[in-house]
């Protein structure tokens, strides 16, 4: 197996060089079956079949690598490939500046899509349109502001999202409405400011939600109560003040949630009392060091309540009957 893609590497390579071509595909010490093609020139003829049908048809993934130098458009002629490769599960997009709306429209069985380190401002609507068994769409590390709301509207088979570390400052209220099998979402380093009261609910099946470093301000009324399966909310490093109890609706045993580094001063007594929360992380608020004096308070009262009971009973009581642990 080893000398086979040896061979493959070599004639390969040789092909590039008499072409004149400067790209090299390699396979990946990580994934099975992926080639990576590094330094794109700026003519799509790299993608030509002569080269492409050197390499074997159990390719899964490609990743285009290094192109912010070579190319600052990705367009659908880029990708030639897709007969050659039907295996292709998974395409990475680094280093553009503009991306077609077509680029992967011939792409309808494709898993995966990343579109990382660019310095794309924003997407086409139709750009997923085509690819509806997409389980994962990763978008970060780019400049982008907003999204429009029906780019996901093909994809309810998405269970893995990722809009982290752009600069979006702007959600439409329905760009989440397709993704009814949705589990992880990722929001953080971003610029929001307000979230839409809508934003979410059709996100039942969502697991975790991570807000994490925003600009934040107010948690509308019911904007997490939609999702029934919530275990994880980050919503630290925002500027939040207050915390509301209706925000959150019903909320599972063993949810966790993060204020922590916001400017919270009061937080609805109710969260705690009508629900089943595993922790609530206030770190770094200025309501902090009140609520660290009360579970003092409460601690002192526990230990006074239990000194009559083995330890093993004790413990076996407070995690029984805690509503709440903080940090």
């Amino acid at each position: 197996m080893i000398k086979c893609f040896c061979f493959f590497i070599v004639v390969l390579q040789s092909l590039i060089f008499v072409s004149g071509f400067k790209c090299e595909f390699e396979k990946s010490t990580v994934l099975e079956h992926q080639y990576i093609c590094r330094t794109l020139p700026a003519s799509s003829e790299i993608i030509e079949t002569h080269l492409l049908e050197k390499t074997d048809n159990d390719v899964n993934n490609v990743v285009f690598n290094g192109t912010v130098h070579a190319k600052s458009h990705f367009a659908a002629s880029d990708f030639q490939f897709n007969e050659r490769f039907p295996n292709l599960s998974s395409i990475y997009v680094y280093g553009v500046s503009t991306i077609d709306e077509n680029a992967f429209q011939k792409y309808e069985h494709l898993d995966e899509i990343w579109i990382t380190d660019t310095d794309i401002e924003d997407l086409p609507e139709k750009l997923f349109s085509s690819c509806t068994k997409l389980t994962a769409i990763l978008i970060t590390d780019n400049k982008i502001k907003t999204l429009p709301e029906n780019i996901f509207v093909n994809n309810q088979e998405l269970t893995y999202l990722r809009l982290d570390n752009n600069q979006i400052n702007y959600l439409p209220p329905n760009i989440f409405k397709s993704l009814i099998n949705l589990e992880m979402l990722f929001l953080e380093e971003n610029n929001l400011q307000t979230l839409h009261p809508a934003l979410f609910e059709s996100l039942g099946k969502l697991t975790s939600i991570n807000l994490y470093s925003n600009k934040i301000t107010d948690l509308p009324k019911n904007i997490f109560s939609s999702l029934e399966n919530k275990k994880q909310i980050y919503l630290g490093d925002n500027q939040l003040t207050t915390i509301h109890s209706d925000s959150f609706g019903n909320i599972e045993r063993k949810t966790e949630i993060r204020f922590n580094n916001n400017k919270i001063i009061a937080i609805d007594e109710k969260l705690i009392d009508d629900t089943d929360i595993s922790m609530i992380d206030m770190t770094n608020n200025i309501c902090s060091q009140e609520l660290i004096e009360i579970r003092i308070q409460i601690k002192e009262k526990l230990r006074k309540c239990f000194d009559n009971y083995k330890p093993r009973e004790v413990l076996k009581l407070f995690w029984t009957h805690s509503k709440i642990i903080m940090d």
